[in-house]
């Protein structure tokens, strides 16, 4: 029987790459990276159909430091670049034809422009979006050849997301105002969690949680033990609401510690403005940089 060739999506910062290989499911899974930019996936899914992915990446990369994940929808590599590369990829691949397999994550590709290391240089999504397009047009490089100029306004920030953005830092947001029910509050501030976990994982390199070998378990009882230090419940919070919570976050369908999510996902079951939401809450949680919800 012959293999299938995988979809696969991919994003970049300036010190890796995010290959998305969409197989449901997978199991069976065999990832492997060479120094010269050779990646090979091999796997099947639940109907017992075998995918083989083969590619020869634009550059060179660090294998040893190379890693992958399985989900439930996919498998995720993170690919290291090598130190001296340079900082953006026209392409994800050294050749420059059109395969029809590969496309963009923007979700994430805008994720990761948030991610600014110096402070002074932080500007809103926009700015980073031209940013990068004027950092290849000076290298006499084009847009990665994904692009579709037709999904440019999905990723663009809308007025909504500004103001609640504001309202965020200006210390006018209360996290739980809109829940209506215990358990809403319960599974957004599970799902909080959830997705400081993948960020941790994803764009900052940190195992945690599901991502570590320990219980995530442990690791949720940690950041709800922070939260409570820092007051980040109702005034009618009680030990019967945490272990309510407990159970939800260990048994729920949706929001459960034991599965992954990501910004996407978030959109999906709720709305474009949650992802901003849930990390907000994480760092008034973690006592980062938001100084009040």
């Amino acid at each position: 029987m012959s293999k299938q060739t995988p979809i696969v999506s991919w994003s970049q910062r300036k010190e890796f790459i995010n290959l998305n290989v969409e197989i449901t499911d997978a199991k069976n899974v065999q990832v492997s990276f060479t120094d010269e930019g050779l990646v090979r996936v091999n796997a099947s899914n639940s109907d017992d159909k075998d995918f083989e992915l083969q590619l020869e990446l634009f550059n060179q990369i660090r294998a040893e430091l190379c890693k992958y994940k399985v989900t439930g929808r996919k498998i995720e590599l993170r690919i290291e670049k090598l130190v001296d590369d340079v900082e953006f990829w026209p392409r994800l691949t050294k050749s420059k034809e059109k395969n029809r397999n590969i496309t963009i994550d923007w979700s994430r590709w805008v994720d990761d422009e948030d991610e600014i290391e110096d402070e002074e240089e932080q500007e809103d999504d926009e700015s980073n979006w031209m940013n990068q397009n004027q950092f290849l047009n000076n290298n006499n490089q084009s847009l990665p050849e994904e692009y579709d100029e037709e999904n440019e306004e999905d990723y663009n920030e809308d007025d909504e997301e500004n103001e609640e953005e504001e309202k965020i830092h200006d210390g006018e947001y209360v996290w739980y105002e809109n829940l209506e029910t215990k358990d809403a509050l319960y599974q957004h501030f599970i799902d909080s969690y959830r997705l400081r976990v993948e960020d941790d994982y994803s764009l900052r390199g940190k195992q945690r949680g599901l991502y570590a070998q320990e219980d995530p378990l442990q690791d949720f009882k940690k950041y709800l033990g922070k939260a409570k230090e820092r007051k980040v419940f109702p005034e009618w919070w009680t030990d019967n609401n945490e272990q309510e919570m407990i159970h939800m976050a260990l048994n729920d369908e949706w929001a459960n510690i034991k599965y992954a999510v990501e910004k996407h996902d978030i959109q999906d079951k709720y709305n474009a403005i949650t992802p901003l939401e849930l990390r907000a809450l994480a760092e008034l949680v973690l006592d980062k940089n938001y100084r009040n919800l």
